[in-house]
């Protein structure tokens, strides 16, 4: 009942924005679209190449660090990290890597937004907007997680299909470009399912689990690869684990403690006890342990049963709120926005992501950057219409 309200509130949310536009009179303006046919020279591109280009600098400076300090402490041999990885992810659940800076590499999360949106500018995938991943891969593999990769594929996507704006190009070519887009798409898609099943392999997975049928046993015997019984396992297990905080309800925080967790980080900086892990500390048998029981379980723990009335609400109207706005504006602002919203309604099948502080830090900053580039974009488009 839980789960349907939810999604029942969302879907509600999402439809509360064209009604009350509908009772107003408005409707989509597509005067604007007929505009954003722009040139490869234009400034807002070489602008946002330029972006672009200083954050994967900050970036890969940033994961040249992390190397460094996980193969110095593995004892400077790069080849101990195949052998100790399954360690290292263990010492990183539970108390964080010595050395490593937080939430800094999880500004590949706007970056891999303004990667989307360039790339669906110029139609075709550029060195500049293929640095993102390449960050995105080797933290992953350096950090021995899965879900960083898979939540900068989401938003590149939700960026790249957001944006109006086209480089302009002669009909003849059109078919061409359509063409380099997939498989600019296909390509990145490809190499991070690839870096999610080395992270898998190299974390050393156990791959037999308490309960599982006679399909998973025969599927964990044959040594599938990339459908395997923990992938399916990762695929099914939230909604049980929600199943099982709810009946043996021992799970008792403080006030938003999952979705509003950077807050609480910032605020033990100053000696409060009001620190939140990574990392879910409790534990759910479904037979399989886990600790992932979907953004309900951690909006339930944080706000109750209204927790789970109200948020999927917002969560709607939000997302419909931005919508609106992208297809009329066409934004960077806009976009960014909604891809970093997008992101929480694919990860919510897991957990709450702005309980990342990355994910905060890539809304925070990604706001002010785009609002700059937006300005500018919008200074010269009134310049140009005074020359007209």
């Amino acid at each position: 009942m839980y789960i349907i309200t939810a999604w029942l509130l969302f879907i509600l949310g999402s439809v509360t924005v064209p009604v009350a536009r509908f009772s107003a009179g408005k409707k989509i303006s597509t005067s604007t679209l007929t505009l954003n046919v722009i040139d490869i020279k234009d400034d807002y591109v070489q602008k946002l190449q330029k972006v672009l280009w200083i954050f994967n600098i900050v970036l890969i400076l940033h994961a040249m660090y992390e190397v460094y300090n996980v193969v110095r402490l593995l004892g400077g041999d790069v080849l101990n990290f195949f052998a100790l990885a399954n360690k290292l992810y263990d010492v990183r659940v539970k108390e964080g890597i010595p050395g490593s800076i937080p939430y800094f590499g999880q500004l590949v999360f706007f970056v891999a937004v303004l990667a989307g949106v360039y790339t669906s500018l110029v139609g075709r995938l550029r060195i500049v907007a293929f640095i993102p991943f390449l960050i995105s891969v080797l933290t992953s593999l350096i950090q021995v997680v899965r879900a960083l990769a898979l939540i900068v594929a989401i938003l590149f996507i939700c960026a790249y299909f957001l944006n109006r704006r086209r480089v302009s190009y002669s009909s003849n070519s059109r078919f061409a470009q359509s063409v380099k887009r997939f498989w600019a798409v296909f390509f990145l898609l490809a190499l991070l399912l690839v870096t999610i099943e080395v992270v898998r392999n190299t974390r050393g997975i156990y791959e037999r689990f308490s309960g599982q049928s006679r399909a998973l046993k025969v599927m964990q015997k044959s040594g599938t690869s990339f459908i395997s019984p923990s992938v399916i396992m990762y695929l099914s297990v939230h909604s049980g684990v929600f199943d099982q905080y709810l009946k043996e309800d021992v799970e008792h925080v403080v006030f938003g403690r999952y979705s509003l967790a950077p807050l609480w980080r910032v605020v033990s900086k100053f000696g409060f006890d009001t620190y939140v892990g990574f990392y879910q500390s409790w534990f759910y048998y479904t037979p399989v342990s886990a600790n992932t029981g979907t953004y309900l379980r951690e909006l339930h723990a944080d706000y109750g049963p209204g927790g789970i009335i109200v948020v999927p609400y917002i969560l709607g109207i939000l997302c419909s709120f931005y919508w609106y706005r992208v297809h009329e504006k066409n934004m960077l602002t806009d976009i960014t926005v909604l891809s970093l919203l997008y992101s929480v309604v694919a990860m919510s099948w897991f957990v709450m992501i702005t309980q990342l502080g990355g994910w905060v830090l890539s809304l925070v900053i990604g706001i002010f950057v785009s609002r700059r580039v937006d300005r500018n974009e919008g200074n010269r488009d009134i310049q140009h219409s005074t020359m007209m």
